[in-house]
């Protein structure tokens, strides 16, 4: 979420948004990449918040909701011939072996969500 975030900041003040750039060149992406993940870090070390078992249920719940249609679009989208190139398009075996392993991975998900409900309420 906080590369999301640094990404949109990032594209409004029209400063370089690559990685692969060095520090010289984009000290504002990294400075705010250090800061989002510094503080993060100090909301785990030094809050309560994650020993809170309604914040960890919370966050599985919604683990298990936003996992199939991240899924679903990212399967989509490097599957779709309007989209991807074909030398780069999921063809094939490939394509179907994702979508087992996406398939396998949102109904994890889905079932961790609902033991969570069910074990905690």
């Amino acid at each position: 979420l906080i590369q999301i975030e640094i990404f949109f900041k990032s594209e409004i003040m029209e400063w370089e948004k690559d990685l692969d750039t060095p520090f010289s060149e984009a000290p504002a992406l990294f400075s705010l990449q250090f800061v989002g993940l510094f503080i993060s870090l100090c909301s785990v070390l030094f809050s309560d918040v994650t020993l809170n078992p309604t914040f960890l249920v919370g966050v599985e719940i919604v683990n298990g909701l936003l996992i199939l249609p991240v899924a679903t679009f990212l399967w989509l989208l490097a599957s779709d011939p309007m989209v991807v190139p074909k030398q780069f398009r999921l063809t094939g075996i490939y394509k179907w072996t994702l979508f087992v392993t996406f398939a396998i991975v949102c109904a994890y998900c889905l079932y961790g969500s609902a033991a969570a409900i069910i074990d905690y309420y």
